[in-house]
This record gives structure tokens, sequence and C-alpha cells, in this order.
């Protein structure tokens, strides 16, 4: 091996357990399986999405009850992820257009 050349390993990792077992088969996590595995344990979070000083404060709890929050958290996010969707498929349909309209006028204006 040469010192200090970065090497990647390609499927040392297949057969891990945790690659089946903790993720569905769409690729979500799969917080049921998790929770039977771990849900008793203790367990310190923050929220780093409010940027607070890094992160919010340090929250200890069961796993369990992260899963549920996590849960919660989810099907507020849906909601606002779906509208978020909707709003960039509505400004690709106008930018669709307006390259249309362009593309038209340049037409009419070469003949």
């Amino acid at each position: 091996m040469v010192p200090n050349l970065p090497v990647l390993i390609r499927g040392a990792c297949k057969s891990w357990p945790a690659l089946c077992e903790w993720a569905t088969a769409d690729g979500q996590i799969n917080m049921q399986y998790l929770r039977q595995l771990a849900g008793h344990s203790k367990v310190t979070v923050t929220d780093t999405a409010r940027r607070h000083e890094g992160s919010g404060p340090c929250v200890t709890m069961t796993f369990d009850q992260y899963c549920d929050w996590w849960d919660q958290h989810n099907k507020l996010q849906q909601p606002q992820q779906q509208q978020q969707q909707q709003r960039q498929q509505q400004s690709g349909e106008r930018v669709q257009q307006q390259h249309e309209y362009v593309t038209h006028q340049q037409q009419q204006h070469i003949e």
C-alpha cells in the first residue's frame, strides 16, 4: 500500500445485517425494527435544525420516545414537503411555458 493514498473498498459491508435490517425495502429507516432492538435504551438527542449555536438543547430520553418524536415530526413534514414539491413542479411548468413562448417568438421572427 502507498502511504497517505485514499483507498475505496467496494462491497466490504454487504453482509452486515444493518444493511437489510435497519432499512426498509424502499430505503427508509426501519424504525419499528430499531425500536424492538433498542427501544428501552437511553439516548441523548438535539435538534440541529434550530442552528442555535450549532444545535438546540440536548435532551435525554428513551429510544422509544425518540421514535415517537420522529414519527410525529415526519407526519408534520409530509404536507410541507408535498407543498414544496408542488411549487417546484409549478415553477418548472412556468419555465417550460416561457421557454416554449420564447422559442415560438424566435421562430416567427426568423420566418
